[in-house]
């Protein structure tokens, strides 16, 4: 059985929407497989 190669990512943000949708695309455009986790740390937007 191949081993695939796999990512986990914790993203924490605070009123900063459009750096994280930057942040999951660029996470997401990786070649490998990557879990991401976004914690939102009481934001307004």
């Amino acid at each position: 059985m191949e081993k695939q190669n796999r990512a986990a990512a914790v993203v924490v943000t605070y009123n900063r929407l459009e750096l994280l949708r930057q942040c999951v695309q660029a996470l997401r455009n990786q070649s490998a497989a990557c879990d991401i986790l976004s914690v939102d740390n009481a934001s307004t937007d």
